[in-house]
C-alpha cells in the first residue's frame, strides 16, 4: 500500500515530505505503488534528488549511535 510519503515523494512535494519526516513518518517501509522499494530508491528511480538527498540525510540523522 502507498502511503502519504510515497505519494508526496511521487509527486515531488519536499515540503510535505520534510513535514512527514519530521512527524515521524517511516523512511524504511517498502510500499507499493507501481513500484516496490523505499522513499528514498523511490526518489531517485523519479529523478527527485533533492529529495533524495533529504531522506538520505534523516536516515543517517534517524540511525542509533553505537
Amino acid at each position: 500500500h502507498a502511503t502519504p510519503l510515497t505519494h508526496a515523494v511521487c509527486a515531488g512535494h519536499r515540503e510535505m515530505v520534510a513535514l512527514l519526516v519530521a512527524q515521524g513518518a517511516d523512511i524504511t517501509n517498502r510500499s507499493y505503488l507501481g513500484y516496490e522499494g523505499t522513499p528514498v530508491s523511490l526518489a531517485i528511480k523519479r529523478g527527485r534528488t533533492a529529495i533524495a538527498s533529504d531522506l538520505q540525510s534523516a536516515q543517517t540523522q534517524r540511525r542509533p549511535k553505537l
